[in-house]
């Protein structure tokens, strides 16, 4: 259902900002469940590995493992989002940075919405934090070319480059994650999906942002 939600609001067009936001705190919510049935589980299974801590262990392995969700999904979303910005500003148009959201937070008023708006400025802060030459390209890009009038040949220039990346963050998406975990539970060793989550998606995650960031050095060294 959470799918076929994203997908009817693309198709249709009708969507909100709080809607994309509930979205993904809804996603946070459920994989939050699923870390702590498998700390209830593996410390039922292996009661005998750290002793009376053998829950505060894995408890600790669950945090780093959520920890580590949170900076994946967050990163993934942002290239996501950023490469269909390239795109057009039209297709791209939920690429935001904190600034203008935190200067719409300024003109809200107080309720939900801007509680759950301020989340959202955190959570594009933490993006920002990750990706700073990424930050000093769009710097550039805002300064040279005011209200998205990039020209097309460096939107094309963008995208191309963007896309070559876009195959290594396909696997800290949904489905990257999600197979594992099934065949993980399937096969009865859930605790390789903490191993997964924490070493190989990091290495994944460090690998794309390396690229992304390193394809953003370049064009602003060439646009300068």
């Amino acid at each position: 259902m959470d799918c076929i939600d994203g997908q009817l609001a693309r198709l249709t067009g009708i969507k909100s900002e709080i809607g994309r936001i509930l979205d993904g705190i809804a996603g946070d919510i459920w994989f939050g469940c699923i870390y702590i049935c498998f700390i209830l589980r593996l410390s039922a299974e292996y009661p005998a590995v750290f002793g009376p801590m053998t829950i505060g262990a894995f408890i600790l392995v669950g945090l780093l493992s959520g920890f580590s969700h949170l900076i994946q999904a967050a990163v993934t979303d942002y290239y996501k989002t950023l490469h269909l910005f390239f795109i057009s500003p039209e297709k791209g148009k939920e690429f935001e940075r904190s600034s203008s959201i935190r200067k719409r937070i300024g003109v809200m008023p107080q309720g939900v919405n801007r509680f759950f708006s301020t989340l959202y400025y955190y959570y594009t802060v933490v993006q920002e934090l990750a990706t700073p030459h990424l930050q000093r390209l769009l710097d550039q890009l805002e300064s040279q070319y005011p209200n998205n009038t990039i020209p097309e040949h460096l939107r094309m220039g963008l995208r191309q480059d963007s896309r070559r990346i876009m195959n290594i963050v396909d696997f800290l998406t949904f489905n990257g994650r999600t197979i594992p975990l099934f065949i993980f539970v399937l096969t009865g060793h859930i605790w390789l999906y903490f191993v997964f989550e924490i070493i190989v998606l990091n290495i994944v995650l460090l690998v794309g942002v390396k690229r992304h960031e390193a394809m953003c050095r370049d064009h602003y060294r060439t646009d300068n």
